[in-house]
Formats: C-alpha cells, sequence, structure tokens
C-alpha cells in the first residue's frame, strides 16, 4: 500500500482539503502535500493524521473503507 495515495483517496472522500488537514495537524500545507507522496510513514505521522481525519488505523490501512 502507498500511504500518500490512501491518504489522498480518505482525502477525497471525506471532501477534506490540505490547507484544513494541515491547520488541524499544525503543519504547514506544504507538509501535507509532500505526505501524500510518500510511499510509507512513521506510525507517529500515521496516527496523528488518522486522529485529523478521524478514521481508524485499520481504516487507514484499507481494511475498512472511509465514511
Amino acid at each position: 500500500m502507498h500511504c500518500g495515495n490512501r491518504l489522498r483517496e480518505i482525502q477525497s472522500a471525506k471532501a477534506i482539503k490540505c490547507v484544513d488537514l494541515a491547520k488541524h495537524l499544525d503543519v504547514r500545507p506544504s507538509q501535507v502535500t509532500r505526505w501524500r507522496q510518500q510511499a510509507d510513514f512513521k506510525l507517529a505521522t500515521m496516527q496523528a493524521l488518522c486522529e485529523a481525519l478521524g478514521v481508524s488505523l485499520s481504516e487507514f490501512l484499507g481494511e475498512k473503507s472511509p465514511q
């Protein structure tokens, strides 16, 4: 699984803009853009993204589809 692709899929499904995600995580929008291009993430980054996106880690990993 390509984590950046999965991040883009979830953002699209939930209509969450990079700017909004960046504000929630207190990072610059350019950091979110970099994450969207990465093949993998540190676990702490993935957990923070899951919390901000409102999905579980298993959903992020593709075991369930986001709602």
